[in-house]
């Protein structure tokens, strides 16, 4: 309704604000997800399954490579990814449930992909998904405007997860990750601010990953 779409508007920060906005998520969001991450990394250890090598890893390794990976991880990654995800998924997703639901069918396929069919961990995590998606439409907020938009974030957020399939078990921070920026797209009206969130926690894995950490 009008109504509801102007009290969006009302709660977007300012412009100049943007900013600060993004560097107060990133500062709240980061620990969270990279604590998700350490959790996933350990549970997949306790069934002997190794985590994957990210594919920016390995080339973060290559000291002659440094700069490439800095600007791949830090600055190409997350304006690409926000522009498709948050700038044309998550809008095209808001305007309706069924396009939600939509979705799952590319998710699904990118994770049997990623996991070449067999592979317990990503499947599994994607069947989880499917519940919560389903408990989500069933018991989330009762209006259809804010159902359709919570729902949009949900999806593009299984769908960017399953992108990652193949370097498990990332895609489940990543989930988690993408709910808030989708959250902050949302709000702001725009990728900006997820671009920029994106973009400094990457920066702090590349760190990491420079000191000798995985990825």
């Amino acid at each position: 309704s009008r109504t509801e779409i102007d009290s969006v508007n009302e709660s977007r920060p300012a412009a100049g604000g943007t900013i600060r906005f993004a560097v107060v998520v990133w500062l709240v969001v980061a620990p969270v997800v990279l604590a998700v991450n350490v959790l996933a990394g350990w549970a997949a250890r306790q069934f002997d399954a190794t985590p994957d090598v990210h594919p920016l890893a390995v080339i973060g390794t290559n000291p002659n490579l440094t700069l490439v990976f800095l600007l791949s991880a830090c600055v190409a990654t997350p304006v690409v990814e926000e522009l498709v995800v948050r700038g044309v998924l998550l809008p095209w997703a808001a305007r309706g449930l069924i396009r939600s639901v939509v979705l799952f069918l590319p998710a699904a396929l990118l994770t049997v992909i990623g996991s070449h069919g067999v592979r317990l961990g990503p499947v599994s995590f994607f069947g989880v998904l499917i519940i919560g998606f389903w408990a989500l439409l069933h018991f989330g907020p009762s209006r259809a405007g804010t159902r359709a938009r919570v729902a949009a974030a949900y999806a593009t957020s299984v769908l960017f997860a399953a992108a990652h399939a193949s370097v498990w078990p990332t895609p489940v921070p990543l989930f988690f990750f993408s709910l808030a920026l989708g959250a902050v797209a949302l709000r702001t009206g725009g990728v900006g601010a997820s671009i920029l969130i994106h973009g400094l926690l990457n920066a702090v894995s590349a760190t990491y990953v420079l000191r000798g950490g995985p990825m």
